[in-house]
């Protein structure tokens, strides 16, 4: 027995040194990108197997160690099909990328502090300590070193805003008369509504983020608007106009010396800009009450009538591509008769079953990429987002809020 003990002790530590110590190097043109593993997925064959995707990984990159020592080139990872992945299995806030595009970042509303993860939401670690409570949502500036938090403490029929600065972690937060406060793309103004009853004061201003150097813009007396930068020189603003209620989106320059109103007198009317600047999708009726409403795109200048993309669905369930051209969005495969939208799905009233759809702009032609019957659970697509190689298309499912991720297959050439 002991003589067989020793040869068992002997064996195993020599597999370990050949297979461990003396294991080749991945180089790091084999290794597989955080993109590539994001989208990786395990067949059903593989799942029967055992696998798992470290293995499949460590597998991968095998193959490509041997490929390039044979002056092989190496072949990027793709899919054949579209297949929903989770990255995070726990409620999520505003998920987003880093700057460099090769990270997650999100308000943890368990930790109630930023994270930051791998692009497939592994090793998650916290980015501040700041215990920030009843967060609603964050608006992010373009470094994403530096956001506008909204918090609230009764499902955001009354908010409160606070300017955060995740290099430092200092905060500055704005009195009740500041409403509607959003943080431009360097994250050094800010946009809002200035609301004094009182004083009778209701006009929408800008000002550095700790509320010098303020400017007024215009006199507005709609208690309720929505305003966003759409770059460094001019706002965004509509009057989060519903089912109800008739809408218009307008924009201006920072200093207040122009105004345009791009979508005027439309029902439940939305907007979500290209990353270029250059296009505004929108989602609208032209009726009262509508049961659904329906996606239009149109230039920034509103120049142009706003042309149907023949896609039902609101414009949180969509997001632009690199292109400019092409957008990714769910798609409700039904409503009810009795809906008001967007009113009921704001106030979670309608719970999407979606399939997402791609939709070129430019042609107006639409094609589903994973249609709602071939997915195994039921997703309500709440504001999506794309990797940066476009090959991952992110998204929050409102019934959970955890953040999962679809896999766009490559094109066909």
């Amino acid at each position: 027995m002991i003589i067989a003990a020793v040869l068992i002790i002997a064996v195993s530590a020599f597999l370990v040194y050949y297979f461990v110590l003396l294991k080749p190097e991945v180089p790091e043109e084999a290794q597989l990108t955080q993109e590539e593993r994001a989208r990786l997925i395990l067949t059903e064959e593989e799942i029967e197997q055992g696998y798992t995707i470290e293995r499949k990984i460590a597998e991968l990159e095998e193959e490509r160690r041997l490929a390039l020592e044979e002056g092989q080139e190496i072949t990027p990872v793709e899919v054949e099909e579209a297949a929903v992945k989770p990255i995070v299995a726990q409620e999520t806030i505003s998920s987003t990328l880093s700057p460099d595009q090769k990270s997650l970042i999100y308000f943890d509303p368990e930790e109630e502090d930023f994270v930051i993860s791998d692009l497939d939401g592994n090793n998650p670690r916290s980015v501040t300590s700041l215990d920030l409570k009843n967060v609603w949502d964050v608006n992010w500036s373009q470094s994403r070193d530096s956001a506008i938090v909204t918090t609230s403490d009764n499902e955001g029929r009354d908010k409160q805003y606070t300017y955060v600065n995740l290099r430092d972690q200092s905060t500055f937060t704005y009195d009740s008369k500041f409403q509607s406060v959003n943080l431009n793309p360097k994250g050094n103004k800010i946009a809002y509504l200035y609301r004094d009853e009182e004083n009778d004061i209701s006009n929408i201003s800008v000002a550095n983020t700790d509320t010098s150097s303020f400017t007024t813009l215009y006199s507005y007396p709609e208690p309720d608007v929505e305003i966003n930068w759409f770059d460094e020189n001019y706002i965004e603003f509509n009057n989060k106009s519903s089912g109800f209620k008739e809408g218009e989106i307008s924009i201006t320059d920072s200093a207040g010396a122009t105004l345009r109103v791009i979508v005027g007198e439309r029902y439940g009317v939305d907007p979500l800009y290209s990353l270029d600047n250059n296009k505004i999708l929108y989602s609208a009726a032209s009726v009262k009450s509508p049961r659904k409403l329906k996606l239009y795109v149109t230039d920034k200048q509103g120049m142009n009538e706003g042309a149907y993309l023949g896609i039902d669905t609101l414009i949180d369930k969509c997001t632009w591509s690199l292109d400019n051209v092409t957008v990714y969005c769910g798609v409700p495969d039904f409503y009810t008769d009795s809906l008001v939208m967007p009113n009921d799905y704001y106030n979670e009233r309608f719970i999407s079953t979606d399939s997402l759809y791609e939709i070129n702009t430019d042609t107006r032609r639409a094609k589903v990429i994973k249609a709602s019957k071939d997915l195994e659970e039921t997703y309500d697509i709440h504001k999506p987002f794309m990797s940066a190689d476009g090959s991952l298309f992110y998204f929050t499912n409102r019934i959970d809020g955890q953040l999962n991720a679809i896999t766009i297959p490559k094109a066909e050439e």
